[in-house]
C-alpha cells in the first residue's frame, strides 16, 4: 500500500434568482347618500271653503302644529308638513339619508434579481496502487460529489443574504414613496364610495316618494279630522249659546253631537 494522494476539484456556480418586495396603505372614505321629495297644493284641492276654515280653526288649537315664522308645522317621520294660512298651501317634504363607507388600498411593488457565482473545492483520496478499489478515478467522484455538496450550501446561504439585502433595500426605498401610496389609496376609497352611492341612489329615491306617499295619505287623514274637529267645535260653540241638553260622543271616528234649541 502506497501513500495516500489526494484529487482536488473546484467548481463554480452562478447564482440567479428572482427577489420581490411590496407596501400596501389602506385609506377609508365616509359620506351619505340623501334624497328628498316634495310635494306642494293648495288645500281647496281637498278642502271647501268652509271646511278649511273649521281646519285652520281646529289647528290653531292642536298641539300637533306649531306656528312658526307665519306657517303651522308638524313633523314626520324622514321630514315635516306644513300650511301657511295666508297662501292655503299645503306642502310636504320627506327626506332620507344612509351613511356609507368604502375602504381602499394601494400596493406598491418592487422586484428584480440578484445574480452571482460561489465557488467551492471538494477534496477526495486515492492510492496509486488502488488499494482497497480506491482508484483516482474514485477520489475525483468523491471530490466532485464533496464540492456540489458545499457548492449546494454556499448559494443557498449567498442566495438568501442577497435575496435579505436587495428586499430590505427596496423596502426602504419604497417607504419614502409612502405618501403615494396613501394618495393611490385614498382615491380608491373615494372612487368606491362614488360608485356605491350611485348604486344606493335609485333605490333611496324610490323608498322617499313612497314615504311621500304615505305621508301624504296620513296628513290628509289628519286634515279631516281637524275638519271634523273644527266643525264640532264651532257646532258645541253655537249649541252652548243657543241650545240646551248638549250631548257629544264619537264613535269609531264619528263625532255625534246632540242639542236642542231654545225656542
Amino acid at each position: 500500500m502506497c501513500n495516500p494522494r489526494r484529487v482536488r476539484v473546484q467548481a463554480t456556480r452562478k447564482i440567479a434568482e428572482a427577489w420581490r418586495t411590496e407596501i400596501k396603505q389602506a385609506a377609508t372614505a365616509r359620506g351619505d347618500v340623501s334624497s328628498e321629495a316634495r310635494m306642494t297644493q293648495l288645500i281647496s284641492d281637498y278642502l271647501p271653503e268652509p271646511a278649511r276654515r273649521a281646519f285652520e280653526q281646529a289647528m290653531r288649537s292642536s298641539p300637533d302644529w306649531e306656528l312658526t315664522d307665519g306657517e303651522y308645522r308638524r313633523e314626520v317621520p324622514g321630514g315635516h308638513v306644513a300650511y301657511r294660512p295666508d297662501t292655503g298651501e299645503l306642502e310636504i317634504v320627506v327626506r332620507l339619508s344612509v351613511a356609507i363607507e368604502a375602504v381602499g388600498t394601494a400596493k406598491l411593488v418592487a422586484e428584480g434579481e440578484v445574480v452571482d457565482e460561489v465557488t467551492a473545492e471538494g477534496i477526495g483520496t486515492y492510492y496509486a496502487d488502488g488499494f482497497g478499489g480506491i482508484t483516482e478515478e474514485h477520489a475525483k467522484r468523491q471530490a466532485e460529489k464533496a464540492a456540489d455538496a458545499k457548492l449546494t450550501e454556499l448559494a443557498e446561504q449567498r442566495t438568501a443574504s442577497l435575496k435579505q439585502k436587495a428586499e430590505d433595500k427596496a423596502k426602504h426605498e419604497l417607504k419614502k414613496r409612502q405618501r403615494e401610496a396613501t394618495e393611490q389609496a385614498k382615491l380608491s376609497a373615494e372612487h368606491k364610495l362614488t360608485t356605491q352611492a350611485q348604486e344606493l341612489q335609485t333605490g333611496l329615491d324610490v323608498r322617499a316618494g313612497e314615504q311621500l306617499e304615505q305621508v301624504q295619505a296620513e296628513t290628509l287623514k289628519g286634515i279631516f279630522q281637524l275638519v271634523a274637529a273644527g266643525y264640532s267645535a264651532a257646532l258645541q260653540e253655537y249649541a252652548a249659546q243657543y241650545g240646551q241638553n248638549l250631548q257629544v260622543s264619537e264613535e269609531d271616528g264619528v263625532i255625534a253631537i246632540e242639542f236642542e234649541l231654545e225656542r
